[in-house]
């Protein structure tokens, strides 16, 4: 699938231009990225905040 979706420039620089829904955040950062990626502390806001902060930050 990643590969289609590359060929079809729907990923394109690291980045996903059509929506999907992943069932964790690890299997999208690795469908971006072709390797096995810890989704939580790879996705980042803008401000640099990981998931994994925003998730901690939420249960307090």
């Amino acid at each position: 699938m990643r590969d289609k979706c590359k060929a079809n420039n729907e990923i394109i620089d690291g980045k996903i231009t059509k929506n999907y829904l992943f069932n964790s955040p690890s299997y999208a950062a690795m469908f971006v990225l072709g390797m096995s990626r810890n989704g939580k502390t790879d996705w980042k806001t803008k401000g640099g905040t990981t998931l994994k902060a925003l998730e901690e930050n939420k249960s307090q």
